[in-house]
């Protein structure tokens, strides 16, 4: 294993392993989604974070030209994360969920954890998130889609 530096106030789209397409297989990735890592730049209330997804359709060549592609802009501030749709082409439907969300540079216990999509709030149940150290981690979000706009927020 090999340690993950990550300079506070970045956020980088992951995809887990077993989701990473292997030769000939381009669409491997359509069925897992998007891990997401927010280091936050500061402890406290006052951490920021931005970062920036871009997905192809993973076949196509000149997907930019053709406009075939999704962007979303993460931005995190204090305890919520939010995305914009910067642009939403056909591609983005072959990676759009948000799997799992790790949030480090927490600095105050979390009791509870909101999803907002379409303006519907739903609290995220306490099994499918954690806080440690200074560390939120939010499992089973395979709900939320990047192909609209959404809010995390933690209290």
């Amino acid at each position: 294993d090999a340690p993950l530096y990550v300079r506070g106030g970045s956020i980088i789209p992951m995809l887990p392993p077993a989701a990473l397409p292997s030769a000939g297989d381009d669409t491997a990735a359509a069925t897992g989604g998007v891990q997401l890592v927010v280091a936050l730049d500061a402890q406290g209330a006052s951490g920021k974070a931005e970062g920036v997804i871009f997905v192809d359709d993973m076949t196509s060549l000149k997907t930019v030209e053709a406009g075939n592609y999704l962007t979303v802009a993460f931005a995190a501030t204090g305890s919520k994360l939010n995305s914009t749709v910067t642009h939403a082409g056909a591609a983005g439907k072959t990676l759009s969920k948000i799997q799992s969300v790790e949030v480090w540079g927490v600095s105050t216990s979390v009791a509870k954890v909101m999803v907002t999509v379409a303006g519907k709030v739903t609290e995220v149940p306490k099994g499918q998130w954690t806080s440690a150290k200074g560390s939120l981690h939010v499992s089973g979000l395979m709900n939320v889609s990047m192909l609209q706009p959404f809010e995390l927020a933690w209290e």
